[in-house]
């Protein structure tokens, strides 16, 4: 194991650049190094007239082989999971369902904010109504602070998200302002030149 690590280690610092290996692969690449198959065939052709105690190294062999698979082994997923190394659809599905949960727990908090402005509840039902979301709002939030947002892929993929839609809103009001005669047609094409530039370089 140590042997191992120190080969990923210097692997890692001769590839530098794009071709650099991060550190959570190193890692999951020394723990992963599992001895099989190959190590017992070797064993096994030792002579046994030619190499003294082979019965001892067949022995020592397959016992590090069964460490091996029964340690690492059944240590890999949780290690993977700690390195932030896994699937990431069902990372990305987990992220977005716990998304969907606080989207659909803030709704009914948006909707009883407009009820209120409009004076369709009493204000004690109000309070009372509004509290009781907040509830459910909270847990979502700290199920989505739970999808450890600092991973690279997720949020990158929430940046762009968040900024595809704003400049959707960008141009929509653009639209808007164009059909109420507020700007002219020549104004409306350079503005949505540049928006749809920007969009451009955002999916590049």
């Amino acid at each position: 194991m140590a042997s191992r690590a120190v080969v990923m280690l210097l692997a890692s610092l001769v590839l530098r650049g794009e071709r650099r290996i991060p550190v959570a692969w190193t890692a999951a690449l020394t723990w992963g190094g599992l001895r099989g198959g190959i190590s017992m065939v070797l064993a096994l052709s030792l002579s046994v007239v030619d190499v003294p105690h082979r019965d001892v190294i067949v022995t020592i062999t397959f016992g590090v082989v069964v460490l091996t698979i029964l340690v690492n082994g059944l240590t890999m997923a949780p290690l993977l999971r700690v390195l932030g190394i896994g699937n990431p659809e069902a990372e990305r599905v987990q992220y977005e369902v716990a998304r969907g949960g606080l989207q659909a727990a803030a709704a009914p908090l948006t909707e009883l904010t407009e009820m209120g402005r409009k004076k369709h509840v009493h204000p004690d039902v109000l309070a009372q109504l509004q509290e009781r979301h907040e509830t459910r709002v909270h847990p979502a939030e700290e199920a989505m602070r739970g999808m450890q947002m600092e991973r690279g892929v997720l949020r990158d993929e929430e940046a762009r998200r968040a900024s595809r839609h704003l400049m959707m809103v960008e141009k929509e009001h653009v639209m808007d302002a164009y059909h109420r005669r507020v700007i002219s047609q020549e104004a409306l094409e350079a503005v949505l030149r540049n928006a749809d530039a920007r969009m451009g370089e955002l999916e590049g």
